[in-house]
């Protein structure tokens, strides 16, 4: 048995009994005119880790937090080795954002963003 739920509306990970707010806040986010077009983020990784990203082996990039990162935000993970871009890459959704959370060891400054690749 899990340890916790997953919203079926935003996936995020809920203690026992613990509700989801995410469809109030993101009505609130409107209301207060806080509402954005989802932005897309370039990032950097290696080819060894964008072809674990691209075969679905690597589902999440560790990351300094950058308070833009939103839910539903994209990367365009570009591939970086030895100081230059290659010229690929691919575009990913980001949908989970984890930080603030040293009690499992994620230092503070970075954050886990879970990624899928977007749907066609």
């Amino acid at each position: 048995m899990a340890a916790y739920n997953i919203c079926p509306l935003c996936g995020a990970h809920l203690d026992p009994g613990e509700k989801c707010n995410c469809e109030y806040e993101k009505a609130l986010a409107i209301v207060a005119g806080n509402h954005r077009q989802p932005v897309v983020h370039e990032l950097r990784i290696s080819e060894k880790d964008f072809k674990d990203v691209v075969n679905g082996f690597k589902t999440f990039e560790l990351r300094k937090f950058d308070p833009e990162f939103k839910k539903g935000d994209e990367v365009f993970l570009s591939v970086y080795e030895n100081g230059e871009y290659k010229r690929y890459g691919a575009i990913y959704k980001i949908t989970y954002i984890l930080s603030d959370c040293p009690q499992y060891g994620l230092m503070q400054g970075y954050c886990i963003l879970g990624i899928e690749a977007k749907k066609k």
